[in-house]
């Protein structure tokens, strides 16, 4: 492989004709069955993927291409020479139960993870991700270093309420709504499976609580009226007594709880070297394994706001006319008999008073916050067989900051867990 001379399209993996990138020489390597692939010196921008093939594969850097062909360099820096510059993983050998591995190279994640947008968990980044039980992968004469991990991105905050509950006709004892209560923060730390590390969160918010209705207003009042009158001389008669009453009035709504706030995020994890599965066995040798600080945890977004009780409404007053018969003078032969009239008057019943005004909603709890991501040089899962020789150096950095009572992450040489 040559990325300054090499192409993908025309080469065909020769020391005239390279290929431009290292995946490209791992497929065909592993179509071909020639497990060694001679990379010369340069920065190759991929995350290389290794899978499993007869005869293996060994990536191998230290060699140049010369008028005699490839050459291996031996001097002390060979390894510094030729630069795997991956993404957020820097080489991912997947299922390779056929021996295969590095020499003689520099294998690389970015510097440090792009923050995340927010209520997203922090990005880990590992240098060589070995997964696939059965596995056998070596490194040596590498050097490995993966960056810092991004934080967690920054909770929301639950949405506000608008909402009323409750009121008109439906009443209670307008107590206001119950604050629940915060999110818990994240319980222990991220977890280290085959897909890479899952940050830990917390917990959201919870929502608020309801205000209740006003009290009950009251009753409105009635008045008796005479449905009409008719009146002759001599005779006088009112229409059948009715009852008119005032419309009753309204308690008011209980206020909206606000929404819980959103869970704070866990940070992600920077691990030079990741080995997960059983029965693997993996041999690092004069190799050096550096991992950068863990991203640190965030905060819990804050609760939504509540929305306040309404008051009620008053009752409005009903009114109509009342007949009713009046003497004046006399009619008839001889003036013998009364003469009456009609008249009316204004008779109301009267409306109720409003009922109580709702009782407030309750704010939304803030959201737990996520756990700090751990740093290690070299993290094994399962029951792997990891032989790291003496010649070996395990650097990390910090483990970042948990938020909000969320724990820190670990940080150290090497983790291993069953």
């Amino acid at each position: 492989m040559d990325g300054s001379t090499g192409r993908n399209d025309t080469g065909d993996g020769s020391v005239t004709k390279p290929y431009a990138t290292i995946n490209k020489g791992v497929a065909m390597a592993t179509t071909t069955g020639l497990p060694n692939i001679y990379v010369a010196p340069g920065v190759y921008l991929e995350t290389v993927a290794i899978s499993d093939s007869p005869a293996g594969v060994s990536i191998q850097g230290g060699w140049r291409i010369s008028a005699s062909g490839w050459t291996r360099d031996c001097s002390p820096g060979a390894s510094s020479n030729t630069v795997i510059q991956g993404g957020a993983i820097g080489v991912k050998a997947t299922g390779a139960v056929h021996r295969s591995g590095l020499i003689y190279l520099t294998v690389r994640t970015v510097p440090t993870a792009n923050p995340v947008a927010a209520d997203a968990s922090g990005t880990s980044l590992v240098g060589v991700l070995i997964t696939g039980d059965n596995s056998k992968f070596y490194l040596t004469h590498v050097v490995v270093s993966s960056g810092n991990a991004s934080s967690g991105g920054a909770a929301s905050a639950g949405p506000s309420s608008t909402a009323c509950f409750g009121g008109g006709s439906i009443c209670g004892t307008g107590a206001p709504g119950t604050t629940p209560a915060a999110g818990a923060p994240a319980n222990g730390s991220g977890i280290f499976g085959v897909t890479g590390y899952t940050p830990a969160d917390g917990s959201p918010g919870a929502q608020g609580g309801a205000g209740a209705s006003g009290t009950p207003p009251s009753n409105p009042t009635c008045s008796l009226y005479n449905n009409g009158c008719s009146a002759a001389c001599g005779t006088c008669h009112v229409g059948q007594t009715a009852q008119i009453c005032g419309t009753p009035g309204t308690c008011g709504c209980g206020g909206g709880g606000g929404a819980g706030g959103r869970q704070g995020r866990g940070g992600g994890a920077s691990a030079a070297v990741m080995v997960i599965g059983v029965s693997t066995k993996v041999v690092v040798t004069a190799s050096a394994l550096s991992s950068g600080n863990g991203g640190a945890g965030s905060g819990g977004g804050l609760g939504g706001s509540r929305s306040l009780g309404y008051p009620g409404n008053s009752g409005t007053n009903q009114c109509t006319s009342s007949g009713f018969c009046s003497a004046f003078g006399c009619c008839g032969l001889f003036c013998s008999s009364t003469f009456y009239y009609c008249g009316s008057n204004q008779v109301c019943g009267l409306g109720g008073s409003a009922g109580g005004t709702g009782g407030s909603g309750a704010s939304g709890s803030t959201g737990g916050g996520g756990a700090g991501g751990p740093s290690y040089a070299l993290v094994t899962i399962g029951a792997t067989s990891t032989n790291v020789d003496a010649a070996t150096t395990l650097t990390y950095g910090s483990g970042g900051p948990g938020a909000g009572g969320a724990v820190a992450g670990g940080s150290g040489p090497r983790l291993t867990r069953p």
